[in-house]
């Protein structure tokens, strides 16, 4: 037989995930998908495949679709969530996903779809890397969605998919990476999934700083600090919501961090670009804080910013 990859179905709610094994010949229609799904019967050889495809493509017009993963993927895979209540338009952007894979061999995903808002909040793990929105749903507005999983989760990416751009500028207060109109045009999704992909890489390049602390010595990645500030002659590490205090200067943090997208938005705070959700006036907000942008680094920090949410990086 061929390269293998498995293929999860699960029966019910209640019983486990029974395992499928498929040939080589099949990796074009099952990569990147899994089903929840009332499947009568699991094939299991290779003689079963094109009886799996016609099953697949009857339960892919009634149930819900989950998410599945080629094996030995894991480890580099991106989770990819998405709310969105119309199950025509979640086939839509899996497919632009299945498409967008297979011309970019070093992407590999997971796909998790969600009809409804309560149960992507109830079963949520933090652990998504993009989220896509809908801005309407039955249950809940994409909106409240994005600021409750914002206050869970600073570090997904947030995509809204919406018909309206007037949207765009309310989702910077939740700080969403971007948003796609509908109907999605896979040039347009193609060209985010860039950005996406580049800001992905640069969450993993695990530049990480040592942190000493009067009980400990800690190994603090770059990507899961929101801003550093100076106070009383004290750095004071923001990261993850704790605050860590150290011995130091603040020029020699810009400096190691400098590849990492932290600018200074006055002479006491160094930011994470990531984490800006939005500007108003001379105020940034940065995560959960606001800071105070000062005049003479308006300028320069407004342009990292730009450049940084435009995806020149």
């Amino acid at each position: 037989m061929g390269s293998h990859y498995f293929v999860f179905v699960e029966t019910d709610k209640t019983t486990a995930m029974q395992l499928v094994i498929v040939t080589k010949e099949a990796d074009s229609y099952f990569k990147h998908l899994r089903l929840r799904t009332h499947l009568s019967r699991i094939a299991e050889t290779c003689a079963d495949i094109c009886f799996l495809k016609r099953s697949l493509n009857l339960c892919l017009r009634w149930y819900k679709v989950d998410t599945y993963y080629p094996e030995g993927t894991v480890d580099n895979m991106q989770k990819i969530v998405v709310l969105e209540d119309q199950a025509e338009q979640a086939l839509r952007l899996q497919q632009m996903l299945e498409k967008y894979a297979s011309c970019h061999t070093d992407f590999t995903y997971s796909f998790r779809h969600y009809e409804r808002a309560i149960p992507l909040l109830t079963e949520y793990k933090c652990d998504a890397d993009v989220l896509f929105l809908d801005i309407q749903v039955p249950d809940m507005s994409g909106m409240e969605v994005a600021r409750r999983i914002r206050a869970m989760d600073e570090k997904v990416i947030i995509i809204f998919i919406t018909m309206l751009t007037q949207y765009a500028i309310e989702g910077y207060s939740v700080g969403a990476f971007d948003y796609v109109l509908k109907p999605v045009r896979y040039e347009e999704f193609s060209a985010k999934l860039d950005r996406v992909c580049r800001m992905l890489a640069h969450q993993n390049s695990y530049v990480t700083l040592e942190v000493r602390t009067k009980e400990e010595i800690r190994l603090i990645s770059a990507d899961d600090i929101s801003y550093i500030e100076v106070s009383n002659h004290d750095i004071l590490i923001h990261a993850n919501g704790e605050v860590l205090r150290q011995w130091g200067n603040l020029k020699s943090y810009e400096d190691k961090l400098a590849a990492s997208h932290f600018v200074r938005c006055n002479a006491c705070y160094l930011v994470n670009l990531k984490y800006v959700r939005g500007i108003n006036g001379d105020t940034v907000t940065v995560g959960q804080d606001e800071l105070t942008v000062s005049k003479a680094k308006r300028k320069e920090f407004l342009m990292a910013v730009a450049q940084y949410k435009g995806g020149s990086r």
